[in-house]
């Protein structure tokens, strides 16, 4: 019997590793590639966990943990991709446990860390210890990244850097969608410190201070109305979790991005796939994906940050310029791309 492909994560929410292995799930599926993916603390009601089971079965540790380490007694020789830290150390400890011959990669989505995070520093000086002596081999999800963790001794002879591309598969509109609206922002994001809330909420604030056209429109879990400026609440929009993006991507003034800290940034290549203007701070690979998008703006300080909101307002983007960036940013963007450099490295996989 051959073995599978066995994935390691912690849960199956709506993040941006969970949306990469939810698309490489459906690509490796249509390869024949037999799959399992393990939650670490997941359950049914994760945002992706209906679209993965489609192509393969989930074992949910938190409630099946004996299912979950029969498969490395079951499938002594399968490759696991093993998806953030904490998956790490559960794949290796698995191993270690059952005698396996497993074949671990180590999947790495964050570049920066901040001041205040010292005990996930202290651990990332245990695993990087650990990488010297297991040799293994690395994924990164972005320059940023390897270099963040190239900072902390991780083990660099067998590293690669596959960018996520556009892993959200995305219905664009059949036809030309011009807004009746008022002119608009948009953020998507959950509500996280290393999103910006903070940031996004201040340059909001001074905005609307500023201007009395245009709204804010957010779109994400997380966000609560309390958190928002009481003299501005009634321009910004709350949305939730907002499964179908595209026409919020086509018609805003143009996406904000005010992350502090990111891996590879997903948001910004779907928002470039529809054409929206994007105005983003430096966070993960964003300068990188921005200065390959002409209609977006990477940006270092507040002050030009809300200049560049400003702009867009006063000179909207014509849709005959956002149609020809988005057809040559899906391009550039595809997760075909992608796919194909997972399969690649895993491709000397043998019995």
């Amino acid at each position: 019997m051959k073995s599978p492909l066995i994935h390691i994560i912690p849960t199956l929410e709506n993040g941006g590793a969970e949306t990469v292995l939810s698309r490489l799930v459906n690509e490796f599926d249509q390869r024949g590639i037999q799959q399992y993916v393990i939650t670490l603390q997941g359950n049914e009601e994760d945002f992706n966990y209906e679209q993965v089971a489609k192509f393969s079965r989930i074992i949910c540790n938190a409630t099946q943990p004996q299912q979950a380490t029969q498969l490395f007694k079951q499938f002594p020789n399968a490759i696991v991709l093993a998806w953030m830290y904490k998956a790490i150390f559960y794949a290796h400890l698995w191993k270690a446990k059952h005698g396996g011959n497993q074949r671990i990669i180590w999947n790495i989505r964050r570049s920066s860390f901040a001041k205040k995070e010292r005990f996930q520093k202290v651990a990332l000086l245990f695993f990087g210890l650990y990488s010297k002596w297991k040799k293994p081999e690395i994924i990164y999800c972005a320059f940023k990244a390897r270099d963040a963790h190239r900072g902390f001794g991780f083990y660099r002879k067998k590293e690669a850097i596959i960018q996520n591309g556009l892993a959200k598969k995305l219905v664009y509109e059949d036809e030309k969608v011009v807004s009746q609206h008022l002119p608009y922002f948009l953020y998507v994001g959950r509500h996280n410190p290393a999103k910006g809330p903070d940031r996004l909420i201040r340059l909001a604030t001074v905005f609307f201070q500023q201007n009395s056209e245009g709204q804010l429109k957010i779109a994400g879990s997380g966000w609560k109305k309390e958190m928002l400026p009481t003299s501005f609440q009634n321009r910004i929009q709350l949305l939730g979790n907002v499964s179908h993006l595209v026409t919020l991507y086509s018609q805003t003034t143009a996406l904000l991005f005010t992350s502090y800290s990111e891996g590879y940034p997903n948001v910004l290549v779907e928002a470039a796939s529809c054409g929206a203007p994007i105005i983003g701070f430096e966070a993960g690979d964003s300068k990188l994906i921005l200065e390959a998008y002409p209609l977006g703006k990477s940006i270092t300080s507040e002050h030009d940050f809300l200049s560049q909101m400003q702009h867009f307002l006063t000179n909207p983007i014509s849709q005959k310029e956002r149609l020809k960036a988005a057809e040559n940013a899906r391009k550039t963007f595809s997760f075909e791309q992608t796919a194909n450099r997972y399969v690649k490295l895993i491709s000397d996989f043998k019995e």
